[in-house]
């Protein structure tokens, strides 16, 4: 018996949800046009090393990591770290804060699914930055 998805999310082409693989034919799209570069996904990020106890690292495995050529965030060429979530979870909060404070640098972007009556429609993009970072 296959296992569910405990938010009832589905794999589609290869991906987590039909809203990850939209995101990623988005993106595809937009590295075709040279807008973005260095496309890549599922990037593993190390929150937590080994302890002396044996626990195991905890690692947050972001959806798309890429170059953003467009000034839409400030800047030209900045690296974004994107997730794609069809909810905010208090989890992915927990989280997000950890991958923010151990890596400052990171320009974090949270895409949100948008539906309309249950069919995809587009997405909103929040920038998330570490807020303790000095500018």
């Amino acid at each position: 018996m296959r296992k569910r998805n405990l938010y009832g999310a589905k794999k589609t082409n290869g991906y987590d949800s039909k809203a990850e693989a939209a995101r990623a034919e988005q993106l595809k799209s937009l590295l075709d046009q040279g807008l973005i570069e260095n496309l890549r996904e599922q990037v593993p990020f190390v929150i937590s090393q080994d302890c002396e106890h044996g626990c195991k690292p905890i690692r947050y495995i972001a959806d798309f990591v890429y170059i953003d050529n467009r000034k839409v965030h400030g800047k030209k060429g900045i690296e974004i770290v994107e997730d794609v979530k069809g909810r905010v979870l208090p989890i992915f909060n927990l989280k997000l804060k950890l991958l923010l404070c151990k890596y400052p640098h990171i320009n974090f972007v949270i895409s949100k699914a948008i539906y309309t009556k249950k069919i995809l429609s587009g997405f909103t993009e929040e920038l998330r930055k570490c807020p303790n970072k000095k500018r």
